[in-house]
């Protein structure tokens, strides 16, 4: 039985939760694409941040100028 495209956004949204708690230096959206592990776009991981924040995680966006941005999971636990 294969991933339908619904549970491959769940593995890659959880994959990006997982890899922002490793980071307390925050990641950017080019190497939140590269944990995503499949080929995706930037604006399918800008949907994704949104939607994990929509969902009650705490992430912040920051914007470094002439850098990009940088995406950051504040403190938080699984209870």
């Amino acid at each position: 039985m294969g991933l339908t495209p619904r549970n491959r956004g769940l593995i890659r949204q959880w994959r990006l939760v997982r890899a922002l708690a490793a980071s307390k230096a925050g990641l950017t959206f080019k190497q939140l694409r590269d944990v995503a592990d499949e080929p995706v776009c930037d604006r399918t991981i800008r949907r994704d941040v949104d939607t994990l924040t929509f969902a009650g995680f705490p992430i912040d966006v920051v914007s470094d100028f002439g850098n990009g941005s940088k995406v950051y999971l504040r403190d938080w636990s699984l209870q």
